[in-house]
Order: structure tokens, then C-alpha cells, then sequence
């Protein structure tokens, strides 16, 4: 993989881009989780949102490596965007704790984001352990065939379904335990 210069200056932008959204973040944690002014879930957000830009700063510094230098860190760009997906999920339910006692849609809508969010992250550590594991080849192209096909795929050719097993004897199944 050779470096290329579009996709470097991204990242690098991206980089960037995080370390100020993490630094506002901070910012409004140092007003919202004081006294005189704490707001326990105005803090809880800010700090879960801060946490998701520093992961976010790490997937791009490791992709920068990829992007810039020709060095494979997928590992880390996995390990990392899961770790932003599990806090933006973190994030999503802090504004329901809040929005589901005022407005029903908008509960649902976090909800229903916090829970994609979390196969997000389920997703990436799925992904960790084929791209970390240096035993085995692993592509970029393999991760995107992974992430946009395999929802599409049967899954009863890839085992992820769940099957119905054959019924056991009352016998056979006490001998098992």
C-alpha cells in the first residue's frame, strides 16, 4: 500500500478536527460539572463526548500512518472506532435519560441510535480480531467487503444464524449436565 496524499491530508484534517471538538468538550465540562452551575447530564455528555473525539483523534492518527506512510496500523483504526462508537452509544443515552421524559420521538430516536451504535462497536471488535491477529491476511478490501456485504449475506452459509437443534431424549439430555 503506498502513501496517498488526498486521503493523508484528511486524516490529518480529521486529527485536527478532533483534537478542537475534544478541547470545546472540555471546555463545557469545566462550567457544566462545577458547582455552582452542575448539571449532571449536561456533564455526562460532554465528557462522553469528549471521549468519543479522543478516540476519534486516535482512528485518524492511525489511519494517518496508513494514509501518509505506507504503515498498516488497521488494528488500531479498528480497536479505536469501536472504542468511538461505544462512547457516542454512551452519549446517545445520556440524551435520552433526558429527552424520554419530555418527548417520546426524539427517546425513540436516541434509542434507537445508542443501539446502533453499540453493533457498531460489535462490529469493530468482530473486525479486531481478524485484523489484529497476524497470523492471517487481512485487507482493507476484506474489511470493506465485511462491513457493507455481510448484511446482505445469508447467514446460513456463514453460521450466524441460530438453528434449531435436534430434540434430545430426557436421558440424553440429564447425561450432558
Amino acid at each position: 500500500v503506498a502513501p496517498h496524499p488526498g486521503l493523508c491530508a484528511y486524516t490529518v484534517a480529521e486529527a485536527m478536527d478532533s483534537v478542537v471538538n475534544s478541547g470545546y468538550d472540555i471546555t463545557q465540562a469545566a462550567t457544566d460539572c462545577t458547582v455552582p452551575g452542575l448539571s449532571e447530564t449536561s456533564c455526562a455528555s460532554d465528557l462522553t463526548d469528549m471521549m468519543a473525539y479522543w478516540f476519534q483523534l486516535s482512528t485518524a492518527v492511525s489511519g494517518a500512518t496508513l494514509a501518509c506512510g505506507a504503515l498498516d496500523n488497521t488494528c488500531s483504526v479498528v480497536l479505536s472506532a469501536a472504542l468511538v462508537a461505544i462512547s457516542e452509544m454512551s452519549n446517545n443515552l445520556v440524551a435520552a435519560s433526558s429527552d424520554c421524559i419530555a418527548d417520546p420521538f426524539i427517546c425513540t430516536f436516541d434509542v434507537v441510535t445508542a443501539v446502533d451504535r453499540m453493533n457498531e462497536f460489535i462490529t469493530g471488535v468482530v473486525f479486531a480480531v481478524e485484523s489484529c491477529n497476524q497470523m492471517t491476511e487481512f485487507s482493507a478490501q476484506h474489511a470493506f467487503d465485511y462491513i457493507l456485504l455481510s448484511p446482505f449475506e445469508d447467514p446460513a452459509k456463514n453460521g450466524r444464524r441460530l438453528g434449531a437443534a435436534e430434540p434430545k431424549s430426557p436421558a440424553a439430555a440429564a447425561a450432558d449436565l
